[in-house]
């Protein structure tokens, strides 16, 4: 490539933290957001289009992609780079889908695609299927190691020259008033040692341990490990810990990521907190005994769980905030809060879902009442762990949205209403700044958080967007096909 034809910029550090497979992500990435890049050549079109389809197929299928883009730019490039790296059912598959698009093309020249485009293109529903059989996962792996045969051709470093696949040292960034936004030991060209990540006052945000260019430990700004993978024997071992370096999770896992003891979670001092095993990773795939304590180490919960089958859990003994038991020997009513246990990065997962049953045999028998955020969302009868009866759900106005009826487990019927006897549009402003979301974008807490002092002024400025006008004219007409 001629030298005077701008490249995209890739992070550096991106670059030598990087899993094998993730180069076509990044430099996809840098294709599309790079300003610079007027004339991207047909090797960036190539993996800017692979990165799209990976993003855009398994979420809404080959429509999904070709809506999104209006065309099928880059596709004929991908091919035949598939082709060359012996990957030709991969390129015989999209061959395919670039003329299903062409022959279906009118139907994308739609502002509503849940209108008539969506799901209206058979072919696309058998291409789907393929995509996920070909194994996107190779297809990234044998790119992205092109892609590093050919990187000099493909992008440059933020520091504006060519990406050393080999070097050995320090990098860092900046913020615009000179001061180090992140800094990165490399080896060989690895990452190896540690990462650091600054605030523009030059506190640590946040620090992470890499070896030949893995991620072996996290930090916590004040130096403590806050997470770390080891080996005992065969099995791996994953920890988290508490700022103060005492134990806080521990998961140990077997050559193939199953689990080969129960996940558990500990309080500070050590005491147990909770307590599950989960057989492929996810609170679906429970099983066995789930506990969970108080601080003072007297029970909290004790029920177990199935794997298959329904129900899935068994609640045999429960107790409040309180210490107070509301469920005995499988009968009372149980709140679940929807916090429990995570197999994955995360320390324990916490649903926005809260659901109370009214229990017997340590299963629903009764109502179980659903809340979604604190608002009911269903009211539904059990009998024996099964829904049985009229279930009716709600929106967040109270209004019925539907109506369900069960019989033992199976759905027979069901109605919905209308949200509105009337609807009209209304813009909203939602404004958050609170514990969670400081610590959701790792920012350092605050003793008191942000509040708009104007948000009513603003929001009653506001004028309704055309589009959602021309909605309620449609709406009052009778003429909307979609909820969407």
């Amino acid at each position: 490539m001629p030298p005077s034809v701008a490249l995209p910029t890739l992070s550096r550090i991106d670059f030598f933290t990087a899993e094998p497979d993730e180069l076509v992500r990044l430099i996809g990435n840098a294709v599309a957001t790079d300003s610079t890049v007027i004339a991207p050549s047909d090797a960036h079109l190539a993996l800017a289009a692979w990165n799209d389809l990976s993003v855009d197929v398994p979420n809404g299928g080959f429509t999904q992609f070709f809506y999104n883009h209006r065309g099928d730019g880059g596709l004929a490039a991908l091919c035949e780079l598939l082709e060359s790296l012996d990957l030709g059912k991969a390129a015989s598959m999209l061959e395919t889908a670039t003329a299903t698009y062409r022959k279906y093309r009118d139907r994308f020249d739609t502002t509503n695609p849940w209108e008539g485009l969506f799901g209206s293109i058979p072919e696309f529903d058998a291409l789907d299927r393929k995509f996920a059989r070909i194994g996107p996962g190779k297809v990234a792996l044998a790119l992205s190691n092109w892609a590093r045969l050919h990187l000099d051709d493909l992008v440059v470093g933020d520091d504006g020259q060519p990406i050393d696949q080999k070097f050995t040292g320090t990098v860092e960034t900046y913020f615009p008033g000179g001061a180090v936004a992140q800094s990165l030991c490399v080896k060989k060209g690895k990452a190896d040692g540690p990462w650091r990540e600054f605030f523009d006052d030059e506190t640590v945000r946040q620090v992470r341990f890499y070896k030949s260019g893995k991620a072996s430990g996290d930090y916590w700004p004040n130096g403590e490990l806050k997470r770390k993978q080891s080996k005992r024997g065969t099995d791996k071992v994953l920890d988290w810990y508490y700022p103060s370096g005492r134990l806080e999770k521990r998961l140990v896992l077997d050559k193939n990521d199953q689990q080969v003891e129960p996940a558990r979670l500990y309080y500070e001092d050590g005491q147990l907190a909770e307590e599950m095993t989960l057989l492929g990773g996810t609170f679906d795939e429970r099983y066995g005994p789930w506990l969970k304590f108080f601080p003072d180490g007297s029970p909290r919960l004790q029920g177990e769980a199935s794997h298959y089958g329904t129900p899935r859990v068994i609640v045999h003994n429960a107790w409040d905030d309180e210490h107070r038991q509301v469920v005995k020997d499988g009968t009372g009513l149980f709140d679940d809060d929807g916090r429990r246990i995570d197999a994955s990065y995360a320390l324990f997962f916490e649903s926005l879902w809260r659901t109370v049953s009214e229990l017997k045999h340590g299963v629903p028998n009764g109502l179980s009442r659903m809340y979604k955020n604190g608002l009911l969302w269903s009211v539904t009868p059990h009998v024996d762990g099964i829904p049985q009866g009229e279930s009716v759900h709600y929106y967040d106005n109270g209004r019925v949205r539907s109506r369900h009826v069960f019989e033992k487990g199976r759905e027979i019927s069901h109605r919905d209403f209308p949200k509105f006897d009337n609807p009209e549009p209304v813009v909203r402003l939602v404004l958050e700044a609170n514990e969670q979301l400081y610590k959701g974008w790792r920012h350092m807490p605050v003793d008191d958080y942000p509040a708009a002092l104007n948000l009513v002024q603003i929001q009653d400025s506001l004028n309704i967007p055309q589009f959602l006008r021309e909605i309620q004219v449609r709406n009052q007409n009778g003429t909307i096909r979609s909820e969407y």
